[in-house]
């Protein structure tokens, strides 16, 4: 466009009435660049047609003569039609031609003679639609109609005018709401039980007004709210900055955030429904809905009521120089976090409060997380660090003072019954639970209570700092603790130092230990166990909550690099309690197996298996066999030490135990006795006897000869059936196949041990050919 143009000709909004003739110059002007050019054509024509001749390239100059008048009588008739062609497509058109006859200094200029034309006439436009506006405003508008121009000048960003909309926005905003406030005034709104049909009628008409004024220039986003609101639920306000703002006022306590809340909850409660008369046709308008729009005005002077707390709060920290009340300041801003945390949860389920929410039907476009996301997302508050602070410095006092440093903070707790979940089991199956550590039961019951403090807040991020920084630090130094004791216990019980072992037999040299500190080792042993196993229990069942799912989800979605190998935000912890718990269980082996051997190096190193005999085919009648008295002490100190184990340990970690036991008892058993002598009929007889005895001294702790379908029995134990496969191929082998078997040369023939085993119907299936043999070579 031709700013000089436009500015030399069109100064105020009075030259409009000249437009006409504006628009006539310009057409006259182009007429004339015209005929210019028709004349500038014709006159080279005639110059050139007087100079030629008719010599041959004169005909070569006639030719190319006509094919320029045949240019510039087609450049003539498109110049025509452009009178034709509406003033929008014109610059389409001028373009087309400059494309097709060049860049003609003719057409160059008549292109810029229509641009100018199009840019005046628009300018002219925009001057007589300003001047309309100017004009309506300064009649006594309509809420529409005003509206109507409130967008017409945003679409054309004039200053002048928007500033004048403002100044006229300003006058009515101040009007209505001097009505308004009048009226509710007049009618003592939320204070008069009573009002009449016609003050309803008019407060709700006011307060269109005001939500539709506001609405013309910007919809309030949360946190801010509406005027009209502010102006309805100004009662409530004051009512509420009385009670809980002002000083020294009995209401507005630091220790009590919660009689705040409950104030807002009743008063929405009791006044939703007569509010929801006022507002909510009014809001649907304005694609709002209205009890969201109350809420969001109310919770206002409530997040301001809670930002001054925690201001209080701070400077309570900052003045205690010395650290005096970090306990009871700490005790304060969770307080006030927990308790804000849970009215956010209360507003959210009973109204289903989302003010992102615009239709029920479609997905908010964000979600609400609180007044507590308001307060601990301001870092200039730096409540997110103190609270984080206060509740590990409180969780880390509880942990030491009220369960590591407890009296029988490692003593077993046998009046544990387990929580409801496991009680309804142990109805069903009689189930037998562990038994945890005064200490152990405390941590899980920490852990809980803790977990109660985050999981109200709706912040992952806070979520994941708190259980990392707070949750998972005693998880971890509780491990550390269990860690040490068993150190100490490797250290004061030196459990391979208790028995030296010697081939063929035990050392009767050795020292007996003290049967006291025997059973003190064990039972350190099953309290590091039972601690470790009822705290692992407890992270297992923490990792499949659903918010520490969410928790570990959300984060592993954070990460950039490589995924991590744990499965849940507790796999790291529970690995090293596994750990632990394994080493236990390696210990509680070595216990057995030297005490065991302790136990049974009398009976080892005394008995002999070549009895004498009175019976002519060498065989000992059964009857009237006795079993060894040395076996008298193994059974009863074996009874002992089960049964600490368990009262101590669920059935099925005590079964896995008594597994153990088993096998170590019937190792020791094969090695040492069955493997290690020679043996007539009557020494066989008299070691099935001495088995018998055990087995049956020890059927209930070492579950022997359970009944059929019971849930837990050694009787299927490799290495109990390995001494019975034994014990019946000593006894029942015909003495004429031992015979025949100690003549032959090849002591491992596969063929003849084949044999021997198709004779069984368990087909010596726990003892190999070497076993076989060593058992045949020593019986005689």
């Amino acid at each position: 466009m031709d700013v000089d143009y436009i500015n030399s000709n069109f100064t105020t909004l009075d030259d409009l009435s000249s437009v006409h003739e504006k628009l006539t110059e310009l057409q006259n002007l182009q007429l004339e660049i015209k005929k210019l050019s028709e004349s500038k054509v014709k006159d080279t024509d005639a110059s050139e047609h007087l100079s030629t001749t008719t010599t041959p390239e004169k005909k070569i100059y006639k030719i190319n003569q006509e094919k320029l008048d045949n240019a510039i009588d087609e450049l003539i008739y498109d110049v025509g039609l452009l009178s034709d062609i509406p003033d929008d497509q014109v610059i389409s058109v001028m373009d087309h031609l400059i494309e097709k006859h060049g860049q003609l200094p003719v057409l160059i200029d008549l292109k810029g003679q229509f641009e100018t034309k199009l840019d005046t006439i628009k300018t002219i436009e925009m001057l007589e639609k300003s001047k309309r506006i100017d004009e309506d405003l300064n009649r006594d508008l309509s809420l529409s109609e005003l509206k109507e121009i409130s967008q017409e000048i945003a679409s054309d960003d004039c200053e002048e005018l928007t500033i004048k909309l403002n100044t006229i926005f300003d006058s009515r905003k101040q009007q209505l709401e001097s009505d308004f406030k009048h009226t509710l005034k007049e009618n003592k709104w939320l204070s008069n039980d009573s009002i009449p049909n016609s003050a309803l009628t008019l407060i709700g008409k006011q307060f269109n007004d005001l939500i539709i004024l506001q609405s013309i220039i910007s919809i309030p986003k949360y946190p801010d709210s509406w005027w009209g609101l502010d102006l309805l639920l100004e009662p409530f306000v004051t009512r509420f900055n009385y009670h809980f703002s002002s000083s020294n006022k009995d209401t507005n306590k630091l220790s009590k955030p919660e009689w705040a809340f409950d104030y807002l909850e009743t008063f929405l409660s009791d006044n939703l429904p007569l509010l929801g008369i006022i507002v909510d046709d009014v809001f649907k308008s304005v694609d709002k809905i209205g009890t969201y729009e109350i809420i969001t005005c109310l919770l206002i002077p409530v997040r301001k009521k809670v930002e001054k707390m925690i201001e209080q709060i701070n400077n309570r920290v900052t003045n205690d120089q010395e650290g005096k009340l970090v306990e009871k300041n700490g005790r304060l801003l969770s307080h006030l976090i927990f308790e804000l945390s849970s009215f956010d949860q209360r507003i959210k389920e009973k109204y289903k409060y989302n003010p992102y929410i615009v239709q029920f039907d479609e997905v908010p476009s964000e979600k609400w997380l609180g007044i507590t996301s308001d307060i601990l997302l301001n870092d200039s508050n730096h409540a997110v660090k103190n609270w984080l602070d206060f509740e590990n410095q409180l969780a880390a006092k509880r942990f030491q003072n009220e369960i590591i440093q407890s009296k029988d903070a490692f003593k077993i707790d046998y009046d544990y019954q387990g929580n409801s979940s496991e009680q309804d089991h142990r109805q069903i199956i009689n189930y037998h639970i562990l038994k945890p550590t005064y200490s152990a039961y405390g941590l899980v019951k920490l852990i809980d209570n803790l977990n109660s403090h985050f999981q109200t807040l709706s912040i992952v991020k806070f979520q994941l700092q708190y259980v990392s920084r707070i949750q998972m630090t005693i998880i971890d130094k509780y491990f550390d603790v269990l860690n040490n004791r068993y150190k100490l216990f490797n250290d004061k019980y030196s459990l391979k130092s208790m028995l030296n072992m010697l081939p063929g037999s035990f050392a009767n040299e050795t020292k007996t230990p003290n049967s006291v500190d025997l059973q003190d080792s064990l039972m350190m042993l099953t309290e590091i166990y039972c601690s470790s196993k009822f705290i692992n229990n407890a992270l297992e069942n923490w990792s499949d909550q659903l918010i520490f799912i969410q928790l570990w989800t959300t984060y592993t979605g954070l990460l950039t690099s490589d995924p991590l190998e744990d499965k849940s935000i507790f796999d790291a912890s529970v690995k090293h309690y596994d750990e632990l718990i394994n080493k236990v269980i390696k210990s509680y082996e070595d216990f057995f197996r030297i005490e065991i051997k302790r136990l049974l190096k009398t009976y080892v190193n005394t008995s002999i298996w070549e009895l004498e005999t009175n019976s002519k085919d060498g065989e000992e009648e059964e009857e009237g066999l006795e079993p060894s008295t040395h076996l008298g002490l193994l059974v009863g100190k074996l009874a002992e030490y089960l049964e600490t184990l368990s009262k101590s340990l669920s059935n099925l970690d005590y079964f896995m135990i008594s597994d153990k036991v088993v096998s170590i008892l019937c190792d020791i058993l094969f090695e040492y006795v069955l493997t290690n002598n020679e043996f007539n009929r009557a020494g066989v007889n008299q070691l099935i006897t001495d088995f018998e005895y055990m087995v049956k001294s020890l059927q209930y702790p070492l579950h022997f000869n359970a009944d059929e379908g019971a849930e837990y029995s050694n009787d299927h134990n490799d290495k109990y059936l390995k001494i019975v496969q034994a014990l019946d191929l000593m006894e029942s082998i015909d003495p004429s196949v031992i015979r025949e078997y100690k003549r032959k040369s090849d002591k491992l023939d596969a063929k003849f041990i084949e044999d021997v085993r198709t004779k069984y119907t368990h087909r010596l299936k726990e003892l190999n050919n070497y076993d076989i043999n060593n058992l045949l070579i020593r019986i005689e």
